[in-house]
């Protein structure tokens, strides 16, 4: 409140306490109890101890404080992070029944510097803050301070600074999180929870969502930040939402937060087929594993849709039908059917099966309706024929007539098929079979090839039995069987036919079924059953086997091939095959005007003599028809009628009608006469005729029309023909050719009438040649000529020549067998059999011909095996087209089949294992991992398609399906599971292939190591060897993964060198330690733990090494000289024999006893206290007056095995009044600094009063015995003035020398 004196106003004041780490953690329970079993391994959780504590954001460490037994601390260590207490070896019920470990907990309210969010001046030590801050994560810090001055030494004081974080009043609003992740699973009810977002501010907030909320699909409490849903999330529809939210504070500032919601996906969705139908081919050859083939050549792949995501749209095919489930597979994947087993288009030529579809989802789902696939198997001719008996055997009786069947063997070949619809792909099956004779020499039966049956051709038979092979074949394989014919003479059956000879006719090319006669038997009893058989129906005619009604079988007859038919029809008595009767029926052929008359003996040439009589003959023409009766009668006319010539119709004769003017001479007429024959219609043909006038004076040639054949290889100059005219007058006659002979091929002698060839001929240029010769009279110039025709016969000089230089073409590698791959063509120029050419493929290195087969007629290439790209991707192979002349010529071309891939491997992983490792705080798109896979099709190479096929449940995984780089997607959660197992797959559209992606979430390094203990006491014996076991340290760490991965290593140069550690922490001797070794009195080895993310903790172990004897005594003096007298008491002390062990315990406890190799027994006058070493006199020593005792004392530890060493002693045994020298004390002491200068007097040396002597600093054993280089250390002066010795220092000291 706030007055003026007369006014007030009031205000409210909001007052924050700060929190100050002013409270202890306290346990849940005073004490914990808990049994276990002495059989219990090691790293057993045992129980979890809880303390809370009452500050702000107070966090708690554990650790064991101490035990009632120190053994204790070795057996358990603790999680320090979380209060787990775990059994560290195995523990012993007989050395301890109870431990009891005290526990502590303690409490770091603040943060230090961690992050180095602040900095500090050196001079000034004004702390300044180095990063952005973060209230929402810590509330405050405690900074430890340290000064320093410069002084030598540097001293320096600590101090603590608290800084605690708080907001402005201007401050933004500040979200809990920059970034709010949930899920919903879709068709969720209106009003599901969501998530709850939470800003601080210094005044009261007001929550709403700015965008993102695509058809107001949330809603959010505007007080609490409560996010729910208004409405049923559909997957299917959006996935995922990213909203905006915004806390705008009462003074007006806000800041905003996005919210990712994930849409979980529920299986709501059947999987539908695209088409209900699939038709497919394959052929019969088809390897295991190979693709069905569609209608257009393509894989064949049957096809669903699921709108769900993941396992819930991972389809399943299954084909229902049991038998079509034994060939055939579908893959899942993709949807194509591929086989797995051999199939034979002889046992099933179809399958027609039905392919149903689910998904992989909770519950499962199937489509509505399964799809129907009809696949096609292709035939191929892989099957022998086979004959329908093993073997044949029938009788023929005597006598028998030409072409009387004998018998009819069948064969049958599975690969044939009757279908007329056989697609050109099924070329490599044969339509037909063949049979033939396989044994030779066989004269008296032949086979006819299409029908197998077997007729008599020779009626002489000698033998009573023919055996031979009859062979059928397919065009590919063949198989023959064994025919016996038993040839066996009628007997008399008593049966006659009524008839001796049946006569009959049927009309030419009728195509119709007519009856020829009815043939009858007589002398059968009543009712007895008699069978009647046509022995050589020659595929014509058939008769009725109980009625004896002959007929016809519909194929027409030509009575120019054929004019009549001599039938022999067989009656037999069912039961009685070898007593028959026989009868002849002759049928004639009745003759239709089918035929036209045909002109012989062309061409015609005809010649008439100017001065002819008329009804001269000038030439007479003839023609045949080949019909009979009236419709092969011919009459001949002219076509036109001529004033000069007329045709004898009968005889065909031209005849000249009246005398020829003068002025004809050397005319020509061409006159057509028709020859037409008498048949109803009529037929007719015509020919031309040439006429030529000729008068007195003209030679005249021998021959009307000259015609000759020459063979093209004739000889150049050969004469091939003589034309002879002579003159009326007897004059000689000179011979020209003036026509028909452009290129000069031959040569007229003028005078001989010789024809020669002046050049080569060539059939193939010009195979005719029609000269006209002209004779002239070399007296009156008068001339005539004469038609030389010079048809040239073909000679087989030509090679076929391919109409291409080379071929080439494609083809795909699942091409079916028999399919046609292209065809060459020959031309060969050469006529008749020379130009007849079949082709062949010439076996070379790459066994083409095992590939390829070509049709010797049409030069038509075919497959002859599967092909496969990823074996050989070209054929390059020789074709040679060869004709048929004598010798044979031929000529050869290349022929390149390129092999285009089909899609018929399945794509591979290179891997079929992945592991990566991701950060927990990993961005939105980080990536992750690229699978990759490859594919031996090279067509597939841009096709291969990248999926995640389970373990992303919560989708917080992208995959590219082109490139298979998975990254983290948008709706990556916090929180993830510290491994996830990914099944990603790679499919080309047909094949299917899988791998697992194992990803193992590395948490942020949040956290450092935390050793059980902070101090550790081993214990281990000396000498023991190299990689003896010390101790085991342990050290965890709270974080996960590879920041939760502890290394241990030393950081001494005492722990590099004389220890190893491994991974666990174990120690163990790197080399054998000796106890008595100055450096091995007091090991500490420091120990730093280490994690993934560099954070640090350290320990120390401290090693103490146990004794072994492994030191003998040594004397502190390398012999003893005494000087006695000889009247000493009994019991006086000589001297004091000392020697030192550096073993420990019992093994450095010296015992001392007398050894004397002397005759003299010294146990009778001196003795030697066993523990002190002090030498005394037993008895009297007189007797022993003037002598020296020379013998040595033994010095032994109290080790296991004991061990000893010797010093040799000598006493001087003096008169009774000799003056022996005694100092005044038997030990003198001095300390002294290790850094006294060299020459300071360390103290005085006294004899006895009154005495004198020479003093002389004895060597001892050991260095502390003034050993070696320790005799030079010291030096003893001896002043002769005072009689007073003193030691003096001659050499530096160090005190680790000692």
């Amino acid at each position: 409140m706030v007055t003026d004196g007369t006014n007030t106003a009031n205000t409210q004041v909001y007052i924050r306490v700060l929190d100050s780490n002013d409270n202890p953690p306290v346990f849940s329970q005073p004490t914990y109890d808990i049994s276990v079993s002495e059989d219990m391994p090691a790293d057993t959780e045992l129980l979890r101890v809880r303390a809370s504590d009452g500050d702000e954001r107070a966090r708690l460490s554990y650790s064991i404080h101490s035990s009632v037994d120190p053994a204790s601390m070795r057996l358990f260590r603790i999680n320090p992070g979380t209060g787990v207490v775990y059994s560290a070896d195995r523990l012993d019920y007989e050395a301890r029944t109870q431990h009891i470990l005290t526990i502590m907990s303690q409490n770091y309210g603040g943060s230090g510097n961690t992050g180095a969010v602040f900095a500090i001046d050196d001079a000034t030590g004004v702390i300044s803050v180095a990063r952005d801050l973060d209230l929402s994560s810590v509330g405050y810090y405690i900074i430890t301070v340290r000064v320093t001055d410069s002084g030598t030494p540097p001293l320096t004081a600590t101090a603590a600074a608290r800084v605690s974080l708080t907001l402005s009043d201007s401050s933004l609003p500040k979200f809990s999180q920059r970034e709010y992740q949930a899920e919903v699973m879709e068709n969720s009810a209106a009003g599901r929870y969501v998530t709850l977002v939470s800003a601080l501010s210094r005044s009261a907030l007001v929550y709403d969502i700015t965008a993102g909320n695509h058809e107001r699909h949330f809603a959010i409490n505007r007080y609490t930040g409560v996010l729910t849903t208004r409405k049923a999330l559909d997957f299917e529809r959006t996935g995922s939402y990213s909203l905006v939210v915004r806390a705008l504070s009462m003074a007006g500032v806000e800041s905003s937060a996005t919210v990712s919601v994930q849409v979980g996906d529920q299986n709501d969705c059947p999987p539908v087929f695209q088409q209900l139908s699939y038709i497919g081919v394959i052929s019969e050859a088809a390897p295991v594993n190979s693709v069905v083939l569609g209608e257009d050549g393509n894989p064949l792949v049957i096809q669903a849709m699921d709108r769900d995501r993941n396992l819930n749209a991972l389809l399943v095919f299954n084909i229902i039908d049991e038998t079509a489930r034994s060939f055939f597979t579908v893959d899942s994947g993709t949807g194509s059917i591929r086989t797995i087993s051999t199939l034979d288009y002889e046992t099933f030529s179809a399958f027609s099966f039905r392919v149903h579809v689910r998904d992989s989802g909770r519950p499962q789902r199937t489509a509505d309706n399964p799809a129907q696939v009809h696949i096609k198997v292709v035939n191929i001719n892989d099957s022998p024929p086979k004959f329908s008996q093993d073997s044949y055997e029938t009788v023929l009786l005597l006598p028998t007539y030409l072409g009387v069947e004998a018998l009819r063997v069948t064969a049958f070949d599975p690969d044939l098929t009757p279908d007329p619809a056989v697609t050109p792909a099924d070329l490599s099956v044969t339509s037909a079979l063949v049979y033939t004779l396989a044994d030779r020499n066989l004269e008296h039966f032949s086979m006819e090839r299409s029908t197998g049956v077997l007729t008599v051709k020779n009626r002489n038979l000698s033998k009573d039995r023919y055996r031979f092979n009859v062979k059928v074949w397919d065009g590919r394989f063949s198989s023959t069987v064994l025919v016996t014919i038993l040839v066996r003479e009628a007997m008399d059956s008593g049966l006659l036919f009524s008839l001796p000879v049946y006569s009959s006719s049927v009309a030419e090319n009728d195509g119709n079924i007519s009856i020829v006669t009815v043939v009858n038997a007589v002398g059968h009893r009543l009712n007895e059953q008699l069978k009647y058989t046509l022995l050589n129906a020659g595929g014509r005619f058939t008769v009725r086997p109980t009625s004896g009604v002959v007929l016809t079988m519909g194929i027409p007859f030509d009575r120019e091939e054929q004019d009549s038919y001599e039938l022999v029809v067989e009656a037999s008595r069912v039961y009685d095959r070898l007593r028959v009767a026989r009868v002849t029926v002759k049928v004639q052929v009745e003759d239709v005007n089918d035929n036209a008359p045909e002109f012989v003996d062309l061409p015609y040439y005809a010649a008439v003599q100017v001065e002819s009589d008329p009804g001269s003959v000038v030439y007479r023409v003839s023609a045949s028809d080949r019909d009979s009766g009236l419709n092969g009668d011919v009459v001949y006319t002219l076509k036109e009628e001529h004033r000069n010539f007329q045709v004898d119709p009968l005889r065909g004769e031209l005849i000249l009608k009246r005398s020829l003017e003068a002025d004809l001479s050397n005319a020509e007429y061409k006159l057509t006469i028709v020859a037409q024959d008498g048949g109803s219609p009529s037929l007719s043909s015509e020919v031309e005729l040439p006429v030529t006038i000729m008068n007195k004076a003209m030679p005249v040639f021998d021959k009307p029309f000259y015609g000759i054949t020459v063979r093209e290889d004739v000889p150049v100059s050969t004469p091939v023909l003589y034309i002879n005219a002579t003159s009326p007058q007897g004059q000689s006659v000179i011979y020209t050719v003036m026509e028909g002979d452009p290129s000069l091929q031959f040569d007229m002698g003028f005078d001989t009438g010789a024809i020669r060839v002046s050049y080569p001929l060539d059939y193939e240029t010009t195979p005719y040649y029609r000269l006209t010769v002209k004779a002239t009279d070399t007296q009156t110039g008068a001339r005539s000529e004469v038609d030389v025709d010079i048809a040239v016969l073909d000679v087989n000089d030509n090679p076929p020549l391919f109409q291409n230089v080379s071929y080439s073409t494609t083809l795909p590698e699942n091409s079916m067998i028999g399919t046609p791959v292209l065809q060459v063509l020959a031309l060969d120029s050469d006529s008749e059999r020379n130009s007849l050419v079949r082709y062949q493929i010439l076996s070379d290195v790459y066994s083409s011909t095992d590939f390829f087969h070509i049709d010797s007629s049409s030069g038509l290439i075919l497959t002859a095996r599967m092909l496969d790209y990823e074996t050989m991707q070209q054929y390059t192979f020789i074709v040679r087209a060869t004709d048929s002349g004598d010798p044979a010529l031929s000529s050869e071309v290349n022929v390149v089949v390129l092999v285009t891939d089909a899609n018929d491997n399945p794509p591979s992983f290179s891997q079929s294992l992945y592991e990566v490792y991701l950060s927990e705080l990993a961005p939105r798109g980080q990536f992750v991992t690229c699978v990759q896979a490859s594919d031996a099709d090279s067509c597939d190479a841009n096709r291969l398609r990248y999926n995640i096929l389970s373990g992303d449940e919560r989708t917080m995984f992208m995959m590219d399906t082109e490139t298979g780089l998975i990254s983290l997607s948008n709706q990556r959660r916090q929180g993830m599971r510290a491994s996830l197992r990914l099944n990603v797959s790679v499919s080309d559209g047909v094949f299917t292939n899988t791998a697992e992606v194992n990803v193992y979430v590395l948490g942020a390094n949040l956290y450092s190591p935390v050793f059980s203990q902070r101090f550790y006491l081993a214990e281990t014996r000396e000498n023991t060897p190299a990689g003896s076991r010390v101790i085991q340290v342990r050290a965890t760490d709270e974080d996960s993964g590879l920041f939760g991965q502890v290394t241990f290593t030393f950081i001494n140069d005492l722990g590099k060198s004389k220890f190893s550690i491994d991974a666990k922490g174990l120690i163990t001797t790197a080399q054998k330690l000796d106890r008595e070794n100055p450096s091995n009195k007091d090991i500490v080895l420091t120990v730093m733990a280490l994690d993934g993310g560099g954070r640090a903790a350290f320990c120390t172990v401290r090693v103490v090494l146990t004794d072994e004897n492994d030191n003998a005594p040594r004397f502190r003096a390398v012999e003893y000289r005494m000087s006695i007298r000889s009247n000493v008491a009994k019991g006086s002390l000589v001297t004091q024999i000392q020697a030192s062990d550096l073993d420990a315990g019992p093994n450095g406890r010296v015992i001392y006893s007398l050894y004397s190799e002397a005759r003299l027994p010294l146990v009778d006058v001196l003795e030697v206290e066993r523990d002190s070493g002090w030498m005394v006199t037993k008895g009297s020593l007189l007797h022993l007056q003037g002598t020296i005792l020379s013998f040595f004392v033994k010095a032994t530890d109290r080790g296991t095995p004991a061990k000893h060493s010797l010093v040799s002693a000598f006493i001087h045994v003096l008169p009774p009044d000799a003056l022996v020298p005694s100092f005044t004390q038997p030990q003198y002491s001095f300390t002294i600094p290790e850094d006294t200068p060299v020459g300071t007097v360390l103290g005085n040396i006294y004899l006895a009063p009154g005495q004198t002597g020479a003093y002389t600093a004895v060597g001892g054993e050991t260095p502390d015995s003034n050993q070696e280089r320790t005799a030079q250390i010291f030096n003893i002066i001896y002043n002769i003035c005072y009689t007073v010795p003193f030691l003096k220092y001659s050499d530096p000291l160090t005190f680790s020398t000692f």
